[in-house]
């Protein structure tokens, strides 16, 4: 049938004549082929042939509807929006479902669903709910409305109303179209509602059917009446027993409004039983019916032959023959009492003749038919055996006055591999071709080919040729392509044994051997890989080459399967060649881990799929989305849909109704496919019209729904407002490297087509990381996508422990395509300054090595104080203690244990520095734990007015000596329990080795400083201490919560294979390119660091511009940034300074400030002038390294250089995130650490 329908859309000319009969074929096509399945090659079969586009129009509209709706499309999809019937309408008509049309009790609510179809059986466009109501006869025969609202549903609205009092003729009238459309039915009273019985309910079936040939099984429900029953709800769902036949189990019955529907085939010969269920009703009897399986003619497998199909010489008798088969394509004999309905005629062309019949034989499997040839011209011979019309039929002939014989030179012939795709041959395929035979006249030749007639020339290295007469006028020919790769082009001859320059149409014909076909993907799906637990269940397991052909997995051959639950393995077996079946565990919180790793060597990454063991879930349509695979404008464009049920986890079984409605009244977009999966995904093949690209109004819509209600996001209005992304990638020190107990980020980058970042189609990042094949695993937290950049974040817990994890990242619930990451995650030992350095985010006093904690308890029973470390991610929240009165004002100390040496705090020193935000009913006093000569603390004061505590009006108030200070910009000191707070502490070693100094900063500004002085005498002595003092000042509550506690010191560790890190870049290693964009040829990465010209021509004002992007600090946050570098040379600009383009001077930014080499100042310089601030330390030399600290926060920048406070000061309007900018000055970046870290440059 597929055929049939396929040649005619070949023949452009007669389309038009054709149109009526396509329909008929798609009609009978969409109950047993599948609509969908076959549309998009229609479609670009009639593209290929260059048809018209307003035939192509015709033909799809008069195919499809011109509503371009799609879904359920088949008998193996839901389709309430139908009666299972099919077709057969001349006009538009109303489909009608719901309770309303089963008996129950008066004066109840009862449903109403309408589906308003067109005659093509699709979705009615345009339709106008308002014109669609529902009556109730009267008494004196009159109609009257009901107030009723219509609900969109899927392809129909749907509405809930009160039955009558008494039984009541009904009718639905749509007066939308003339003549109106009217479907009539009965209000039947009844005490008790109609409820589904299987009993009372009919079923439809075959005593026999042929073996292989598609069987429909029609169960039609009804109620404990007897009364049928309508629309989406008439039935619940039935388990469905088929043993030995071959079905959709997932999915059973489909849902049609009338019936429900089983299609099935039979594999052999035999009895099968079918047995239904309805496990919603214990008191239910199964049903049970018997079908048996036969084999039976099938003419689309009978073969034609002989002589008589062929062109020969005028008024000769001639004979030809048709070859019975069965299903099977096995010869087949018709049995006793058989009716065989064949009818073989002859019309010569131009003649006004009826056709003639020719009579036949019927002699075992083989039909025989002698005629005698027309005396001149052309004839034509037409078959139709049981009303089908034979595959090759007509056939076309010639009465000629000689004989004809085989034309090497007009035949034709096919080759490819018997794996496909098509065009693809690999190394090591089977190829299989044949020749098709045509005469000297070109008409083609239907009985055997002399010998010698054609000679096989096969590519040099193929293997185990054969070659095989048909005896119908076709030769099949096969042989194994040669194992030489990569790319060779082999070449296939069919020529003339006598005469090699005559040779087939399309030889020689070169073949591209392509690499051998090997394992490249693994997809589980079925019901064992969805929510469940405590019952045996079963996974499917498929592949795929990297030709997207299909690769039958094995156990333990080209994959490893791993179940695992709380660190124990879960027992498995096999169940089949490609499934597997095991008990699924308890229910618990802790999901169940599915390990698949490849063997053999295959090509394909490890991936990890987590299963709940939670109660059994359902689709919910609103939590499914959509993702873009590919998006045309001059072919078909194709998107994913994937189901999500209740608790958001994607599912991993097919059976939704999943449908699609060009939006009415807009640009039609058509649907051509929508595929079931089977793993709880549905590919969707669409054409978009040109308006699809543009901005007009109305715009394109695609509705989207799932089981009868709209996903999320649906309708999808054109153009879409960003390029859905294409490429997923993945890169940040969190992926290579981790401390226990620290957090770790890195960052997923979504990519368009063109490489440029996007946000399109974004939906959900998952990460999961493993350690070895059964546990522990943890989940990763994932930030919101950011323009196409989304942020990792993790913390191995000390109960995970060191080790080497597998990191697992998922996009749109896919495994992204790069190899699963593997950590490096340590204890957080502090052995050396390096180690110290990748300590980007400590944890408050844990773990207690990393800590000394004295709480000011004698008998250190942690009684004054409790760390909460599970509320908040990534936070401790430290509260006191109840009844802890005894040490309410006890100081506690937290100091950080490290390996410090002086070297740490010379050159700039060493920052110290947390967030915090708090709660309190009694001041709270932070100091640090070094102190300076003249004690400097922060006292936290909570405001109460006549209401009580308002903890958002707390106060903050600096001391030196406990004397309060004044502190400019005081709007940004504020801590409160939503406003959160970055304080800091630097402590640094004077040039002369007298003093160290303390530098206290919130939010950015400098508060104060202070200083003590150095032990000469034991310099170790006298080291600074990094940490805090806290103290309340009674034993009323507080909670005071800490977050991304860390230290900045301005040391760099050595270069040399510097592991990465996004908060200590070294930018002479490998890694560094990361985090670094340069524009305009303006900088290069090198051994050397980030190189960066000057440029010296006359009028040139270009800025030096490597971008780096920094993650922007909290509002009551700060950016701190370290960098060091070289400066070889200044540029003299004076000839340019001036008007009219202002002061031109060589420079390097610094946070809001600028050094000029020239003068050897810091400087404010803008549009109209240069502004001196303050001498500067800094160097000019190509050997001398120098260092830059910049603390930045509203307005404020301080700035420390080469070891030294060079300046503090408030500029307006100015950003607070670090930036490599200079200005005709060559030099270069040696290393440079942020807080907050840079993330991956764009």
């Amino acid at each position: 049938m597929a055929q049939r329908l396929y040649n005619l859309l070949k023949d452009i000319e007669e389309l038009a004549d054709v149109l009526t009969e396509l329909s008929e074929f798609m009609a009978e096509l969409a109950e047993f082929a599948g609509l969908a399945d076959i549309a998009a090659d229609i479609f670009a079969g009639l593209a290929a042939l260059g048809v018209a586009k307003e035939i192509l129009s015709g033909i799809l509209d008069s195919i499809f509807g011109d509503d371009g709706s799609g879904g359920g499309g088949g008998g193996g999809n839901d389709d309430p929006s139908n009666n299972g019937g099919g077709g057969g309408h001349t006009s538009s008509y109303l489909v009608v479902g719901g309770s309303a049309l089963s008996a129950g009790p008066s004066n109840t609510s009862c449903s109403l669903v309408v589906y308003p179809n067109d005659k093509n059986n699709k979705y009615l466009q345009p339709f106008d709910s308002t014109q669609l109501a529902v009556q109730v006869q009267g008494g004196d025969q009159s109609w009257s409305a009901l107030q009723v609202i219509w609900t969109a549903i899927a392809s129909g609205v749907s509405t809930n109303y009160q039955r009558p009092a008494n039984p009541s003729a009904m009718r639905v009238l749509y007066t939308g179209l003339t003549p109106n459309l009217e479907y009539d039915y009965q209000s039947t009273i009844q005490a008790q509602a109609s409820v589904f019985s299987l009993a009372q309910s009919t079923i439809d079936y075959p005593q026999s059917i042929g073996v292989n040939v598609q069987g429909l099984i029609t169960l039609t429900p009804r109620d404990q009446y007897g009364q049928p029953r309508l629309g989406p709800g008439a039935a619940p769902t039935l388990g469905v027993s088929f043993p030995g036949a071959t079905y959709d189990q997932t999915k059973g019955f489909v849902i049609r409004n009338d019936s429900l529907l089983l299609q099935y085939t039979l594999a052999a010969v035999g009895s099968y039983t079918l047995t239904i269920i309805d496990p919603s009703d214990t008191n239910s009897q199964p049903r049970a019916c018997t079908i048996a399986g036969v084999n039976a003619l099938d003419p689309n497998e009978c073969t034609e032959y002989g002589e008589g199909l062929c062109s020969g010489v005028a008024n000769g008798l001639v004979s030809f023959y048709i070859g019975l088969k069965d299903q099977g394509g096995n010869p087949y004999t018709p049995v006793a009492n058989e009716k065989v309905r064949l009818y073989i005629t002859l019309s010569v062309d131009g003649s006004q003749a009826d056709p003639l019949l020719l009579p036949y034989a019927i002699a075992g499997s083989t039909v025989t038919v002698s005629y005698t040839r027309p005396s001149a011209g052309t004839y034509s011979i037409y078959i139709t055996l049981n009303d089908v019309l034979l595959n090759a039929a007509p056939f076309k002939l010639t009465s000629t006055t000689v004989a004809v014989s085989p034309s090497i030179t007009k035949s034709t012939f096919t080759v490819a591999s018997t794996l496909g795709p098509a065009g693809v041959i690999a190394a090591g395929d089977q190829l299989v071709g044949q020749i098709v035979v045509c005469d000297n006249l070109g008409s083609r030749w239907y009985q055997a080919i002399p010998n010698n007639t054609f000679n096989l020339v096969w590519p040099v290295g193929f293997t185990g040729g054969t070659y095989n007469d048909n005896g119908d006028g076709t030769a099949s020919f096969s042989a194994f392509s040669s194992s030489t790769y990569p790319n060779t082009t082999a070449t296939l001859a069919i020529n003339n044994p006598s005469d090699s320059t005559q040779q087939c149409i399309g030889s020689p014909l070169n073949l591209l051997i392509q690499a051998p076909r090997k394992l490249t993907s693994i997809s589980p799906y079925g019901a064992g890989m969805d929510s469940g637990h405590d019952d045996q269940t079963s996974v499917t397991v498929d592949g795929q080459d990297q030709y997207g052909v299909n690769f039958n997995p094995r156990f333990n051959q080209d994959y490893k399967l791993i179940l695992s639950h709380a660190r124990s393995e879960v027992a498995w077996s096999e169940n089949g060649f490609s499934g597997f079946t095991y008990f699924r565990p308890s229910a618990s919180s802790e999901p169940l881990a599915m390990l698949i790793k490849p063997l053999n060597s295959w090509a394909f990454n490890q991936s990890l799929y987590l299963v709940p063991l939670q109660d059994p879930s359902t689709t919910q349509p609103g939590q499914c989305f959509v993702t873009w695979n590919t998006l045309s404008q001059t072919d078909k464009s194709t998107l994913t849909l994937y189901a999500v049920d209740h608790n958001g986890q994607r599912r991993r079984e097919g059976g939704d109704l999943v449908q699609t409605l060009s939006a009415p009244n807009c640009p039609l977009i058509i649907t051509l496919a929508v595929i079931d999966n089977l793993d709880g995904s549905y590919s969707i093949s669409i054409m978009l019209p040109a308006a699809a690209f543009t901005e007009q109004t109305p715009a394109p819509q695609l509705q989207l729904s799932v089981n009868g209600a709209s996903i999320a996001g649906s309708p999808i209005t054109f153009p879409l407002s960003q390029q859905p992304f294409a490429t997923v990638t993945a890169a940040g020190p969190g992926l290579t490297n981790a401390i226990v107990g620290m957090p770790a980020r890195f960052q997923l980058t979504t990519s368009d087509a063109g490489g440029l970042l996007t946000m399109g189609g974004f939906e959900n990042a998952q990460v999961i990381l493993m350690q070895r094949d059964t546990g522990p695993w943890m989940t990763a937290t994932v930030g919101p996508d950011d323009h196409g950049i989304v942020t990792v974040e993790y913390t191995i817990t000390s109960d995970m422990g060191p080790g080497t994890y597998t990191c697992y990242m998922f996009v749109n619930s896919l495994q992204i395509a790069a190899p699963p990451a593997t950590i490096n995650v340590r204890n957080p030992t502090i052995d050396d300054f390096d180690q110290a350095c990748l300590i980007t985010n400590y944890t408050l006093a844990s773990p207690s090595s990393q800590w000394s904690v004295d709480d000011g308890d004698s008998n250190d029973n942690a009684s004054f104080w409790n760390y909460d470390y599970s509320s908040v991610p990534n936070a401790v929240i430290l509260s006191a203690a109840t009844g802890a009165y005894q040490g309410a004002t006890t100081p506690l100390k937290l100091g950080l244990n490290m390996p410090a040496t002086e070297q740490w705090f010379k050159n700039g020193g060493i920052m110290f520095q947390f967030d915090v935000s708090i709660f309190s009913q009694a001041p709270i006093t932070f100091a640090p734990y070094t102190q300076p000569d003249q004690a400097i603390s922060m006292v936290w004061n909570p405001y109460y007015d006549d209401n009580g505590e308002d903890p958002e009006k707390a106060t903050v108030v600096w001391q030196i000596g406990g004397n309060a200070i004044t502190v400019q910009n005081a709007q940004w000191t504020t801590v409160t329990p939503t406003k959160t707070s970055t304080i800091s502490y630097l402590y640094l070693l004077d040039n002369d080795l007298q003093n160290y100094r303390i530098y206290i900063f919130q939010a950015g500004q400098l508060i104060t400083t202070g200083s003590y002085a150095r032990n000469a005498a034991n310099p170790s002595a006298s080291l600074p201490i990094l940490g805090l003092m806290i103290t309340r000042s009674g034993p009323s509550g507080c909670k005071l919560t800490f977050s991304n506690i860390s230290t900045i010191p301005t040391y760099f560790r050595s270069a040399a294979g510097a592991l990465q890190s996004s908060s200590d870049i070294i930018w002479s290693e490998p890694w560094a390119k990361n985090y670094v964009t340069i524009a305009n040829g303006d900088g290069n990465l090198s051994a050397t660091g980030l190189v960066i010209p000057a440029h010296t021509e006359p009028n040139s004002y270009q800025v030096n511009n490597p971008w780096i992007y920094q993650t922007a600090p909290s509002t009551y946050g700060q950016s701190v940034a370290v960098y060091t570098f070289t400066a070889s040379k200044w540029y003299d600009m004076d000839p340019h300074k001036g008007p009219p383009e202002g002061p031109i001077i060589p420079a390097i930014l610094f946070g809001n400030a600028f050094w000029d080499p020239e003068r050897g100042t810091w400087v404010n310089w803008d549009d109209k002038s240069v502004t001196d601030i303050t001498p500067s330390s800094l160097v000019i030399s190509p050997t001398q390294v120098n260092t830059v600290m910049v603390i930045m926060g509203h307005d404020t920048t301080t700035v420390f250089s080469n070891g030294q406070f060079a300046f503090s000061q408030t500029l307006s309007g100015k950003d607070n995130v670090a930036e490599l900018m200079s200005w005709w000055v060559d030099m270069a970046w040696k290393a440079m650490r942020c807080s907050p870290p840079l993330k991956i440059a764009q």
